[in-house]
């Protein structure tokens, strides 16, 4: 829930100051080559994780395009909302960001295991360093 809140980039900016106070860097220097070098996940990147770890937990509570659309082809494991949100809230709800992100991931790792998964995605989050949950949606594959 945090992760997409109106204060998510004053915890992400806490988050920034104890890196640099661990590492010794200056308030001027970037922290990416840590989070990078360190495999850790920025703020945004972890919600993303969570988030993506949720669905992927809880499958069976989500819909999957392929159920719908009888010739579902290019990707089998895209979920959808059952009904179209229309208001700005629920846009930004945990459900909506849950379809959201888990629709972005690349299509190799919804077909894994929970485990196989876990994994994976924690490694491509920390080699792909995303700053912002935009970084995230946006990036095209």
């Amino acid at each position: 829930m945090w992760g997409n809140s109106t204060d998510h980039n004053r915890a992400f900016i806490a988050q920034k100051k104890c890196i640099r106070a661990i590492y010794g860097l200056q308030p001027d220097q970037s922290c990416r080559p840590l989070f990078k070098k360190h495999c850790l996940l920025p703020l945004p990147a972890l919600y993303i994780y969570e988030t993506c770890m949720l669905v992927k937990k809880n499958e069976h509570l989500f819909v999957k395009a392929d159920t719908i659309i009888v010739r579902n082809r290019r990707d089998p494991y895209r979920l959808v909302l059952s009904n179209i949100p229309r208001l700005t809230k629920y846009n930004k709800s945990c459900v909506t960001m849950c379809v959201r992100l888990y629709n972005k991931l690349p299509s190799d790792f919804k077909s894994l295991n929970v485990r196989s998964f876990k994994k994976k995605l924690y490694d491509w989050l920390s080699f792909n360093n995303f700053y912002s949950i935009k970084d995230f949606i946006e990036k095209k594959y």
